[in-house]
C-alpha cells in the first residue's frame, strides 16, 4: 500500500491512557486557502519592490526620516508603476557602461600621451560606472581658509557627464572595485532568496495557466511585478546599495573647475526648480568671461562675450539685475562674485577644454544631489539611440498588456469588468499616445492646450493604476471555486 494512503493505526499511548491515531506519509492537499493566496503575494510584491530597488546616493545631512521617506516614495513607485523603475535601471545601465568605455578610453590615451608616467593600476568595471552615476565623487566645497564660491558650501556631487570631464582632464581618483563594493550594502544571499521567491510566483503562473486553472487579479498584478523585478535584478545588480561616504576630489585645481562646472550646470534642489527654469526668460548678464559663453548658476542666466580683465577684479557689468526664481533677490553676492572670478581662473588654466564639445555642450556637470529619475538634464549620459523614447511606451504597453490579459477572467461585479478592461486598455495605450502627441506639439501640429490636457491624462493615468492595484484586493471577496484549487507537484517546492 502507498504510504500517502497508509491507514490509521490505533496504538497505546506512551502512558497508557488512551489511543492515538496515526498515519504515514500525507500527500499536500490540492487546495490553498484566501490567506495564503494573500500572505504569498504580499510577501512576494513586497520582497519585489523592496529588494530590487537600488537608489542614488542621498547627500550629507539627509536624516533617517527624509531618506526612509525618499525609499517609501521609490516604493510607492514600485508599487503602482514597476515599469517606471525598471525604465529608470535600464537608463542608469546604459550610462554606467557608456561611461565605462568612455573613461577607459580616456586611460588608454593618457597612457599613451604620458607614457610610464602613468601610475593607474584599475581599469573601470560597470561598478565604478554605477557608482560615478549614482554621486560617489564629489567636491568639498567648505574651504575654511578661502571665500566661499558655491552657496552654503555643500558637497557638490558630479553627475556621470561630470565625472567624463574630471577622467579627461586626468584627475580621476585610482580606486578598484573592491573598494567600491566595500562602500556597499547589498546582499547578493538577499537577493537571490527573493530571486527564488518570484521565480517560484512566476512558475505557479505559468503551471495555473497550463492547467486551466483561473488566475486571480492579484496574481495577475504580482506577475507584472515579478517581471519587473526580476529585469530590475538583472539591471542593478552591480551597483552599489546604500552608499553613505562619496569619495571626495581633492586639490589645486577642484575651486577653478567646480566654479566653471557649477555654472554650466542647471542646480536643482528638487524637480520643481526644474520646472522653473523651465517656465522662466532667460535674463543676459556680462561676465569677463575670456571664451565667449558660460552658462549661468541654476540655469538662469547666460553671459554675453566681453573683454577678459585681470584675474581678481570682481567688477560684473549687470543687464539684469534680479534673479528670475526669486524676484527681488540680487543676481550677484559675494559668494557669486567669487565663484565668477574662480570660473575665469578655471577658463584661463583650462582653455582648451573650456572650449570644447565635451563641456560647451554638456547637460549638466555637478548638483547638488543625483536624482533617480534619468534624464539628460539631470547628467546622464543618454544612450545615442532613439530606443529610450520607445522603451518606456513599450514598458506600459506590456504592463498594461498583463492586465488586459485577464479581459475573460471572473468579476465580483459587471461594473468591476469594465472599469478593470478600461484601466487596462488606458495604461496600455498611455504611453505611446503621450509620445506621439509629444511630437505633434513639438512640431507644431497642436495648440497650447495640450499641456492641460496632459494633465488631466496624467490624473486619469493615476486613477487607472491605483484602481487596478485596490481591484486585485477587494476582488477577493468572491472567487471562483477552482481559484483555491493548485497543481499537486507546485506545492513541493521551496516557497513562502
Amino acid at each position: 500500500m502507498p504510504l500517502a494512503r497508509a491507514a490509521a493505526t490505533p496504538i497505546s499511548s506512551a502512558n497508557g491512557t488512551g489511543l492515538v491515531e496515526t498515519t504515514g506519509w500525507r500527500s499536500e492537499p490540492a487546495t490553498r486557502g484566501t490567506f495564503r493566496l494573500l500572505s504569498s503575494c504580499l510577501i512576494t510584491l513586497s520582497l519585489c519592490v523592496y529588494t530590487a530597488l537600488h537608489l542614488n546616493m542621498f547627500p550629507k545631512g539627509h536624516g533617517r526620516t527624509t531618506i526612509f521617506w525618499k525609499k517609501f516614495q521609490w516604493a510607492l513607485m514600485g508599487m503602482f508603476a514597476p515599469e517606471l523603475v525598471l525604465f529608470t535601471s535600464w537608463i542608469q545601465r546604459q550610462s554606467a557602461k557608456q561611461l565605462v568605455i568612455e573613461v577607459n578610453k580616456c586611460f588608454e590615451r593618457q597612457k599613451i600621451e604620458q607614457g610610464d608616467r602613468v601610475t593607474r593600476r584599475h581599469q573601470w568595471t560597470i561598478v565604478h560606472g554605477f557608482y560615478a552615476g549614482m554621486g560617489g565623487f564629489v567636491f568639498d566645497t567648505n574651504d575654511a581658509d578661502s571665500p566661499a564660491y558655491i552657496p552654503n558650501s555643500p558637497l557638490v556631487p558630479l553627475t556621470a557627464q561630470g565625472v567624463l570631464v574630471i577622467a579627461e582632464l586626468g584627475y580621476l581618483p585610482d580606486i578598484s572595485e573592491e573598494f567600491i563594493l566595500d562602500k556597499s550594502k547589498a546582499d547578493d544571499i538577499a537577493k537571490s532568496l527573493a530571486i527564488i521567491q518570484a521565480t517560484w510566483l512566476l512558475v505557479q503562473c505559468i503551471t495555473r495557466v497550463a492547467s486551466h486553472l483561473p488566475l486571480t487579479m492579484l496574481e495577475i498584478n504580482t506577475l507584472a511585478h515579478v517581471i519587473c523585478a526580476l529585469g530590475m535584478y538583472w539591471l542593478w545588480w552591480k551597483k552599489p546599495l546604500d552608499v553613505r561616504n562619496p569619495t571626495v576630489l581633492s586639490g589645486n585645481w577642484v575651486r577653478p573647475l567646480c566654479a566653471m562646472m557649477w555654472m554650466q550646470s542647471p542646480i536643482l534642489k528638487s524637480w520643481s526648480d526644474y520646472l522653473k527654469i523651465l517656465s522662466y526668460p532667460v535674463p543676459e548678464i556680462s561676465l569677463p568671461d575670456p571664451h565667449g559663453y558660460v552658462r549661468g548658476q541654476s540655469g538662469n542666466f547666460r553671459v554675453i562675450d566681453t573683454q577678459p580683465i585681470p584675474l581678481g577684479d570682481r567688477q560684473t557689468i549687470l543687464e539684469s539685475s534680479a534673479d528670475p526664481i526669486n524676484p527681488g533677490q540680487p543676481l550677484v553676492d559675494e559668494t557669486t562674485s567669487t565663484r565668477w572670478g574662480l570660473c575665469v581662473q578655471g577658463s584661463r588654466e583650462f582653455a582648451q577644454f573650456a572650449s570644447s564639445p565635451r563641456f560647451r555642450q554638456a547637460d549638466a556637470l555637478v548638483n547638488l544631489r543625483i536624482f533617480n529619475w534619468p534624464a539628460r538634464r539631470v547628467g546622464c549620459l543618454w544612450p545615442n539611440t532613439k530606443l529610450p523614447d520607445f522603451l518606456l511606451p513599450l514598458a506600459t504597453l506590456l504592463y498594461g498588456a498583463l492586465h488586459v490579459a485577464a479581459w475573460n477572467e471572473y468579476y465580483p461585479s459587471d461594473v468591476e469588468r469594465t472599469l478593470w478592461r478600461v484601466s487596462a486598455l488606458y495604461l496600455a495605450c498611455a504611453g505611446t499616445a503621450y509620445m506621439i502627441s509629444v511630437k505633434w506639439y513639438l512640431d507644431g501640429l497642436v495648440g497650447d492646450l495640450l499641456p492641460v490636457l496632459l494633465f488631466l491624462a496624467f490624473i486619469v493615468y493615476v486613477a487607472a493604476r491605483v484602481f487596478l492595484v485596490i481591484e486585485c484586493f477587494i476582488s477577493l471577496r468572491e472567487l471562483p471555486v477552482e481559484a483555491y484549487q493548485t497543481p499537486i507537484w507546485t506545492q513541493y517546492l521551496p516557497h513562502l
